[in-house]
């Protein structure tokens, strides 16, 4: 015997796991024990107030010496081996019952999940955490900014904010109901574009600075340090620097045309995109006061999801025919080979260019997954990166997709249902150990005649049995970067097929001969 210490007798023991010289001891209603040199005392951790209240069932340590509980009623929850808590996963952000019955961690490190009703895997070392809006709390995220220790998300339903890297609630900032358009950090200050105005953000409260409506980007004016442009539904507005405090100055009258995407060529002139009515060159006065001219760019092609963005110094107008670069000495468009990489015509989902000025990267997304412009600092040199992340699982808001670098080498996008934060450093591509899983031959295309055929033996078949199908997997249960496949058969179909997602593939009507089938896979990889 161990203990027969009366809090131990008095709580049922859900497992025992072994702390260098020491036992930790988990209880069903009480949380840990530490059991030392004869003695038994809690195991004060700064998670102790999460397990207050909660009934746990199961519990196991992993690899990495972490602690994943599986409770009644309140779902799953990761401690670190140091008993902060890393995440908790519950019904109303993923889980399919709330009830964890038992617990398993397999060979790539997947949590496998015995539920009341059902059975739930979580990769664990997913380069992707996702947030899922079940409650619709938050709403479509338009925006987001790491600034001051706090993560703040603009959504379609206001402005919210939680410390960074924490598993607190998102609490809403007041006085930001409604559709928030941007956040942008410029003199050391958060501004809020907001479909009412202008903010300024600081915590968790906002002043407004500017009614003017529909405020889309806000932007540093070349040479002036006191004056920031804002692009909104009626045109341009601006804000200056006064005694240290930013204000509303003026509208620049003379141009109303709603500017989302504006950028400065110099002081007195701007190119300002709309996706319905094209691209437009303005000329401004040197005050800023009122517009002097504008005239639309007949050569340029205005289309829906187009973009417009200045990334190392140059500014970029992106359509689904590819990526177009300004040139200053011409004053015109031209197409760029390499840029125009980061558009898939074959999987084109949106013409967005992000640019991260962080990490210097220009980011654009397809329905297959992200590309990436990265510049080395040394020599200049440009290089598109790829990753899987289709768009089926991101659920963009196409035409308002947005990226941002929160630390390291970790970005948040923005999604209708809430947002993703992908890592790129743990982004790789897998194995693919690919089998076939099972044979069926028939003489008819009916599904009811088919027989599986006996993949230990050799055998041939009736010319009149020429409906063949193959079935095939990788063992992988990645929920983002899933198994593709391609295939051939040698001797009918000698090229190989497209990939696809699907497990399986049907020959029919096949002709008297010799066949050789062969199938590759891949996980993760584009």
């Amino acid at each position: 015997m161990v203990s027969n210490d009366v809090i131990l007798q008095d709580n049922l023991i859900v497992n025992v796991f072994r702390q260098n010289e020491a036992l930790l001891i988990l209880t069903q209603d009480r949380g840990f024990f530490k059991y030392s040199n004869g003695e038994l005392e809690p195991w004060t951790i700064p998670s102790e107030h999460v397990l207050d209240g909660v009934s746990v069932f199961s519990g196991i340590q992993l690899r990495d010496q972490s602690f994943v509980l599986g409770t009644i009623s309140n779902g799953l929850i990761h401690l670190t081996n140091e008993g902060h808590v890393k995440y908790s996963i519950n019904q109303s952000n993923g889980l399919s019952n709330n009830t964890v019955l038992s617990l398993f961690e397999d060979e790539d490190q997947n949590i496998w999940l015995g539920l009341d009703n059902g059975i739930n895997c979580i990769n664990s070392k997913s380069p992707y955490l996702q947030y899922f809006d079940n409650d619709g709390m938050i709403g479509s995220v338009y925006a987001s900014k790491v600034y001051k220790g706090m993560l703040y998300l603009g959504s379609n339903q206001g402005l919210f904010c939680k410390p960074v890297n924490s598993i607190d609630k998102f609490e809403f900032v007041p006085k930001t109901q409604g559709q928030v358009w941007c956040l942008e950090v410029v003199d050391g200050k958060l501004f809020c574009g907001h479909n009412s105005g202008t903010f300024l953000v600081e915590d968790k409260q906002v002043e407004k600075i500017s009614n003017a409506q529909g405020t889309w980007q806000i932007k540093t004016v070349p040479g002036r340090k006191d004056l920031l442009m804002q692009g909104n539904y009626d045109g341009f507005n601006i804000l200056e620097k006064v005694d240290g405090n930013w204000t509303f100055r003026n509208k620049i009258e003379g141009f109303d045309i709603s500017s989302r995407y504006f950028e400065f060529i110099d002081l007195q002139h701007i190119l300002v995109s709309h996706e319905y009515k094209g691209v437009f060159k303005v000329e401004v006065d040197s005050a800023l006061h009122n517009v002097l001219s504008f005239k639309k760019d007949e050569l340029v092609e205005k289309g829906l999801t187009s973009s417009f963005v200045k990334f190392n110094n140059e500014l970029l107008y992106t359509t689904k025919n590819g990526v177009f670069k300004y040139h200053n000495t011409s004053n015109a468009f031209k197409k760029d080979t390499l840029l125009s990489r980061l558009i898939h015509f074959d999987s084109y989902s949106s013409g967005k260019l992000i640019p991260d000025l962080e990490t210097n990267k220009l980011w654009s997304l397809s329905t297959t997954g992200l590309d990436y412009l990265t510049v080395s600092k040394l020599t200049g040199e440009q290089k598109i990166e790829s990753i899987i992340f289709p768009s089926e699982v991101r659920k963009d808001i196409t035409g308002f997709e947005n990226i941002t670098h929160i630390a390291e080498e970790q970005f948040l996008i923005g999604s209708a249902t809430g947002y993703f934060i992908f890592d790129l450093k743990k982004i790789e591509s897998y194995p693919s150990e690919i089998s076939i899983n099972q044979v069926e031959v028939s003489s008819s295309k009916d599904e009811n005649t088919f027989r599986f055929v006996d993949l230990n033996s050799s055998q041939s078949f009736l010319n009149n049995d020429n409906n063949l199908k193959f079935s095939y997997s990788i063992p992988q249960y990645l929920k983002i970067q899933k198994p593709e496949y391609q295939y051939k058969l040698d001797g009918f179909y000698d090229t190989w097929s497209n990939w696809s997602s699907s497990g399986e593939v049907l020959f029919e009507n096949l002709p008297y001969g010799d066949y050789t089938f062969v199938v590759n896979g891949r996980v993760g990889e584009i």
